[in-house]
């Protein structure tokens, strides 16, 4: 019976892969490197909507690039450390789930990790949020 189980699988697709990809470095002198883009993403694809987030006084720099309202791709270039689950949580959400974070930063004092470190963002990163949102 086994090897009837075993058989059957053989033909079976495998599903797509769904999961961010990213790379983290840290560079000579403490420089810290993050990127991230959702499967799907292409670099040369039409409508698409980038967005730098500078820090004053910090040497830090976020670039969102976002496509039809969609976050596709986040990179962090700083001396400060990230939480990469933060990151890459965002990506895929639309662009009004992020509660104005480029309003916020206009001031270049906010910190981008800070705010979402807030009470607001918890459910983003539930680890059931992406599928409740699906459903709903």
């Amino acid at each position: 019976e086994e090897d009837d189980d075993a058989h059957k699988t053989k033909g079976a697709r495998l599903r797509g892969f769904n999961a961010p990809v990213a790379t983290v470095a840290t560079y000579p002198g403490g420089l810290n490197f993050f990127h991230s883009h959702i499967p799907s993403y292409s670099s040369s694809k039409k409508n698409k909507d980038t967005h730098i987030i500078e820090r004053e006084g910090r040497s830090q720099c976020y670039n969102m690039v976002f496509n039809n309202g969609i976050l596709q791709s986040i990179t962090y270039i700083g001396q400060e450390s990230v939480s990469s689950h933060k990151l890459q949580g965002i990506l895929g959400l639309p662009f009004t789930y992020l509660n104005g974070i480029f309003e916020i930063a206009k001031d270049k004092k906010t910190d981008v990790m800070e705010f979402l470190q807030k009470t607001w963002s918890m459910a983003l990163f539930h680890d059931r949020f992406q599928s409740a949102r699906q459903k709903i």
